[in-house]
């Protein structure tokens, strides 16, 4: 078993990797479920962050259910520090960082280590069981994550009541996400949301109906009733490693955004 790194400094290693790992995703309450498909997205870093495991054998148990779902996935988690308050661990040539912190202290950190946050899941964060004092993709925390997101930021979310058009999920009678929505965050500006893919599989991988990479094709039925369109999926799109999360914990339709500072892709 790796040893404690008592003298480890996360601020300092975080902002080496960042000179050849540019790329950071954020997945915040994430759980110890599934994590090898977020981990399969391609971005260099992964911060992850869960402060449920309360003592060190809870610490320990968490990052080996981990571990044990990886190896389910033909995945090599390879540790290589261990701290009381993280696991830091490599898989190929990417690095990955997972805190049993509150999300607010590790988004704090990544800020200070001067990564940009290039992509964001909010799936699964515990919000509607009440494992979770805040969900992570409203405001406040959504709002301090835009503040510290790079340039053009990927959003992977399967729940947002900022995203979500309630008169069109009432019509269709089921979750429905918005095409784009100009969000303004006080003190920074505004933030413009570009709906991208949605993922809606619920059954197999071969089904042929998984994806809506056209956006704009959006079907008004007879009945007046609104519907989201899927064409034919793309194993090629980032979705399709989250497709895990429909068929084995029906997660529900999950969006995916494109995020970039000001009205940009707005139309």
């Amino acid at each position: 078993m790796k040893k404690h790194s008592h003298m480890f400094d996360h601020d300092l290693f975080l902002r080496k990797l960042k000179e050849t790992h540019p790329r950071l995703l954020f997945y915040p309450s994430c759980g110890n479920d599934l994590i090898p498909c977020v981990l399969s997205l391609p971005y260099d870093v992964f911060i992850l962050s869960d402060s449920s495991p309360q003592t060190s054998g809870d610490c320990s148990d968490f990052w080996q259910k981990i571990t044990s779902d990886a190896r389910t996935h033909s995945f090599t988690l390879s540790l290589k520090h261990r701290t009381k308050i993280s696991r830091i661990f490599q898989f190929g040539n990417k690095w990955g960082f997972l805190f049993f912190n509150d999300n607010n202290e590790v988004l704090e950190m990544i800020t200070q280590s001067s990564f940009r946050v290039s992509a964001f899941v909010g799936i699964q964060d515990g919000c509607a069981e009440g494992g979770n004092y805040e969900c992570v993709n409203e405001m406040p925390f959504l709002g301090k994550v835009l503040r510290a997101s790079s340039q053009s930021m990927d959003y992977f979310t399967n729940h947002s009541k900022v995203l979500e058009d309630e008169d069109k999920m009432a019509l269709c009678g089921h979750r429905y996400f918005r095409k784009s929505l100009l969000l303004p965050i006080q003190g920074t500006g505004s933030f413009s949301f570009n709906l991208k893919d949605i993922l809606y599989c619920s059954s197999s991988p071969s089904c042929s109906s998984s994806f809506c990479n056209d956006v704009k094709s959006y079907a008004t039925l007879s009945d007046g009733r609104y519907q989201q369109r899927f064409s034919t999926s793309d194993n090629c799109s980032p979705l399709w490693k989250l497709l895990p999360f429909r068929t084995q914990h029906n997660e529900g339709i999950i969006a995916y955004y494109v995020v970039l500072p000001g009205a940009g892709g707005i139309h």
